[in-house]
């Protein structure tokens, strides 16, 4: 059979073949000006406006969908398979999910039979209000423009939020997937079993999703001759997943807020290979640079000028993160703790005790959704003879049963179990007994010891000085309890007296912002808007701050000038002999080792 060739030098049976498959093609192969062909975005934009009804193009739309086609920064390997790693950070409104969406319902139709795409979203509701429509959207506009005859391609399957490249065909298709606050299982298990020589995985609302979502790439990686990765984000910690995918080569002091993109490094451990970052900056939107609302679906004029009028005033994360598309420089918010402090007095590393150390822990009884956490340390001499407090294990606390009683008493055994386990006395077991946290501090009371202590969140800030440089009362400094105690925590930090701490918790304590009172106090934002922000309660962190408060009762109090604790911790010591031996106690007073 005789072949023609077209402009672009693609071979075809026909030559009244129109436009549409070509252009198909020839996006598909990427064909650069050297190949006959105009560029694979240049591709793109000829195919999408042969497929689509006109698209309302802008300027940061056309940057998105020109990362995913330029392969300046993709990664080649010995066998051919070619790695993208592609982050778009930016402030609401970007367009990013919808920029997502579109480049992947035209990637995954010019070869469906080979090709797998992955879409994921925090939750089910988040992936239905998110980038699920703009997928339909897609599906059902798809249309031969010449003819006007709508082009039917994949089975679509709203249930399961999945698009078959055929009915029944569970292979090759596009998957929509939430991955986060209980659906981390099952996705992993999935994402685990997807393999195809085209893979594209794209992971929206990345800073809220759970490391063990990146852990499958490399599963995901194995056979697949063309991978795609693109994280989409507004970008919240250094050390959250979409922090350490962006994180420059040069670290992050090579960047700032008015950089528009920069090459990302890679992350390892996770077989993500350097790529190139994105940032989308609402305050430099083509909007704002036009001085007036041209491009209505993105980030607009009005929004600027709402935003410059507010930062007058103060500056929030959300305003970084909604507005700058950027993470806040060191200082500029309020917050309890802040990374650079954490990393600059060690505070995920270890100690090395100069005598004895003691475990303790700490329990946040959360109900309502939120987790159930029980934090293990321990609390030892340092060289200098201050104390220090490190933090070991981090617990869940699951449940089975919805009634009340029932599962204060099956979180109670669990919690005596574990810290049974552990050596941990009942004194040296802290609890939040605000509220709820009630019945199931009397529950371990009754079942193990009355000795096990109840910290109280709710009520005023204690009399206590309020930091190692502040000899006022902490009454007189934080408008409550919880405030006193979060940063109680930090204090610890600042002097360089605990360490352990894991990246979730650190997060924690550097988004919980804190404000000052008509009094002249510190208070925490409300745990609602942490939560909200966060996507998740800052459970964690509660529960190192109950501990930290046992570490205190223990006398980790932070670093004195006198020397003062040597002697207080020799004395701890006496009374309390067994230390650092894994032993395990019953309960009662007398506290015998079980032995084997």
């Amino acid at each position: 059979m005789k072949k023609y060739k077209d402009r672009y030098g693609i071979l075809h049976a026909d030559p009244k073949t129109t436009r549409l498959p070509i252009e198909a093609h020839a996006f598909f192969k990427g064909l650069k000006p050297e190949q006959g062909g105009l560029g694979k975005f240049e591709h793109f934009r000829n195919f999408a406006s042969l497929i689509l009804p006109p698209l309302d193009w802008n300027p940061w739309l056309e940057r998105q969908l020109r990362s995913l086609c330029d392969d300046t920064y993709a990664t080649c390997h010995a066998n051919g398979a070619i790695f993208r790693n592609v982050a778009w950070v930016g402030c609401g409104a970007g367009g990013k999910t919808f920029a997502s969406g579109l480049y992947a319902w035209l990637w995954w139709i010019v070869d469906m039979e080979n090709s797998i795409v992955v879409l994921t979203s925090t939750t089910k509701d988040m992936l239905r209000r998110r980038v699920w429509p703009v997928l339909c959207a897609m599906r059902n506009m798809t249309v031969d423009v010449a003819t006007g005859h709508r082009l039917t391609a994949g089975h679509i399957l709203p249930s399961s939020t999945t698009i078959q490249c055929q009915r029944g065909n569970d292979k090759y298709a596009i998957f929509a997937m939430a991955v986060a606050h209980g659906e981390t299982p099952k996705a992993v298990d999935n994402l685990k079993g997807i393999h195809a020589p085209r893979i594209l995985l794209v992971i929206d609302e990345v800073t809220g999703t759970p490391e063990a979502i990146f852990e499958t790439v490399p599963n995901m990686r194995k056979a697949c001759e063309d991978f795609t990765l693109l994280t989409i984000s507004n970008p919240f910690s250094h050390l959250d997943p979409g922090g350490r995918i962006c994180t420059p080569p040069s670290g992050w002091n090579s960047i700032g807020v008015d950089s528009e993109e920069w090459e990302t490094k890679g992350v390892p451990e996770w077989q993500i290979d350097p790529g190139i970052c994105l940032h989308f900056d609402g305050w430099h939107s083509p909007n704002k640079e036009a001085g007036k609302t041209v491009y209505p679906h993105i980030y607009t004029f009005e929004d600027y000028q709402m935003s410059a009028q507010r930062s007058t005033d103060f500056v929030t994360l959300n305003h970084w993160r909604q507005d700058r598309g950027f993470w806040p420089p060191e200082g500029s918010c309020n917050t309890v703790m802040s990374e650079a402090l954490i990393e600059n007095r060690n505070g995920f590393g270890d100690f090395e005790w100069y005598s004895q150390a003691i475990p303790c822990a700490g329990l946040d009884p959360a109900f309502g959704g939120d987790e159930c956490i029980l934090q293990f340390g321990r609390v030892g001499a340092l060289g200098d003879g201050i104390l220090g407090v490190q933090l070991t294990e981090t617990i869940p606390i699951g449940f089975l049963t919805s009634q009340k009683a029932e599962v204060e008493y099956e979180m109670a055994t669990q919690v005596i179990a574990a810290c049974q386990s552990r050596g941990v006395r009942p004194e040296h077991l802290g609890m939040d007994a605000t509220g709820i946290g009630r019945g199931i501090y009397s529950v371990i009371s009754k079942l193990w010891s009355p000795n096990v202590r109840a910290i109280e969140f709710g009520g005023n800030a204690t009399t206590d000085p309020a930091s190692v440089s502040d000899p006022r009362p902490a009454s007189d400094v934080y408008d409550n309890r919880v405030t006193q105690l979060w940063f109680d925590v930090r204090d610890l930090m600042d002097s360089r007296q605990l360490r352990g701490l894991t990246r979730q918790q650190a997060i924690q304590f550097c988004s919980r912002e804190y404000e000052i009172t008509a009094g002249h106090r510190y208070r925490l934002n409300d745990k609602a808007k942490c939560k909200k922000r966060l996507g998740h309660s800052p459970d964690q962190a509660d529960a190192v701050a109950v501990l930290c408060s046992i570490a205190r009762q223990m006398g980790a109090v932070p670093r004195l000038h006198d020397g003062g604790q040597n002697q207080r911790w020799e004395d701890f010591v006496a009374q309390n002999e067994v230390a650092n031996s894994g032993e395990a106690y019953e309960g009662g007073s007398g506290y015998e080792p079980i032995l084997d």
